[in-house]
């Protein structure tokens, strides 16, 4: 996951834009952070369904389940990225 991480954040950085390449460089960042304890080593997301991925996040958000790290600063937008990152579905 990491080794995905890092090609497609200098794949687009370097093609994207600086526009287009820090928004995706955000979600790159925050995917990591989640990467960091649902990656190889942790709880593995990847062939979960988005919308459940989603679903799993807005109830972070929301209140409705726990988790250690706070999530309530993502947008929508946010959450669906970092969704199909996690998931890679892509």
């Amino acid at each position: 996951m990491r080794g995905y991480l890092m090609i497609l954040m200098s794949t687009t950085l370097l093609s994207g834009g600086a526009v287009a390449g820090s928004h995706v460089a955000k979600d790159i960042q925050m995917a990591q952070m989640c990467a960091d304890c649902h990656g190889a080593d942790g709880i593995d997301l990847s062939g979960a369904k988005v919308d459940a991925v989603v679903a799993g996040i807005n109830a972070i958000r929301a209140g409705d389940a726990e988790h250690p790290t706070k999530l309530d600063s993502l947008s929508d937008a946010d959450v669906e990225e970092i969704a199909k990152i996690l998931t890679r579905d892509y």
